[in-house]
């Protein structure tokens, strides 16, 4: 069964440094079934050139389908 959890708190109190120390820190220890999502807050990888559609198929491992139906969720048109 899969678990999911959401990592919420004010602004300044290390949510982003701890994803980052899970995601990057060999000295962090977890569990191999451990599964760390993170969508960046800056966006610095963002290919404005690009749809929103296009950017998430090239990083995701998702179908099509899949993707259109979170966006959707998120009311982003595709």
């Amino acid at each position: 069964m899969e678990k999911k959890i959401a990592l919420i708190g004010p602004n300044g109190t290390g949510k982003t440094t701890l994803i980052h120390k899970l995601l990057n820190d060999e000295h962090v220890q977890r569990s191999p079934q451990l599964k760390v999502g993170y969508f960046a807050q800056q966006l610095e990888h963002l290919n404005v050139n690009q749809s929103i559609l296009d950017s998430c198929k090239e990083s995701s491992s998702q179908s099509e389908t899949l993707i259109r139906t979170v966006l959707a969720r998120f009311r982003i048109q595709t």
